[in-house]
């Protein structure tokens, strides 16, 4: 019986960016923060362009 060459897989992650291994200094701002904001912006926006 001939016997099987063993294959090697990739590693896992692939080399890809992971949030969670970067901790570092600064602001931590959630996303959720970001999506009120960028709602906040839109709506003063609509409000400055119809009174002004």
């Amino acid at each position: 019986m001939a016997e099987k060459e063993k294959v090697q897989l990739p590693a896992t992650g692939g080399g890809l960016f992971r949030p969670s291994d970067a901790e570092g200094r600064g602001i931590k701002i959630r996303p959720e923060h970001i999506i009120i904001a960028s709602g906040a912006i839109v709506v003063i926006e609509i409000i400055l362009h119809a009174f002004v």
